[in-house]
């Protein structure tokens, strides 16, 4: 489990800080992380694993599937959650989308914040609809709800 774990890490951590500097978030990362959460589920646990993780893998991915699908979110972002689903596995995918959500949640308003005070200082919201198109990494966001679900689910590996 811990292998999964650290593997888990490395994928979040190296997708997050790509999705951060280029707003891009590599095939490298992803692929690899959904292959390697099969197989390595799959001799961990055998067949009970397999199905977790491609359990997780479908949750991850469907559920992010849709937001790109309505242009919310790039493919990338789609299929770092498959891997992190693949990696961890059902329930653990679950934890990792609402830690991912709040966190989502917690960068726009860091991004948006000062913009929006701006406005409302100077009762000039003219500017506000222009936010609409300002990036999110939404990378750094399933980064660090993925680091939160690991600290939590420290035990299992102790």
């Amino acid at each position: 489990m811990l292998v999964l774990f650290i593997l888990t890490a490395i994928v979040a951590i190296g997708s997050g800080y790509s999705d951060l500097k280029v707003r891009r978030i590599p095939n490298f990362f992803t692929l690899p992380g959904i292959l390697v959460g099969f197989i390595l589920n799959f001799i961990l646990f055998g067949v009970p694993g397999l199905k977790s993780s491609a359990l997780g893998f479908l949750i991850g991915f469907g559920f992010f599937l849709i937001f790109y699908l309505f242009g919310g979110m790039g493919a990338g972002d789609v299929k770092l959650m498959g891997a992190v689903g693949a990696l961890l596995g059902y329930p653990m995918i679950i934890q990792s989308l609402i830690f991912t959500a709040f966190s989502g949640i917690g960068i726009i308003i860091v991004l948006l914040f000062p913009a929006v005070l701006y406005a409302i200082r100077t009762m000039n919201f003219s500017n506000i609809w222009s936010l609409r198109k300002v990036y999110i990494p939404y990378g750094l966001a399933i980064s660090i709800g993925t680091l939160l679900t690991l600290a939590f689910n420290l035990n299992k590996i102790i």
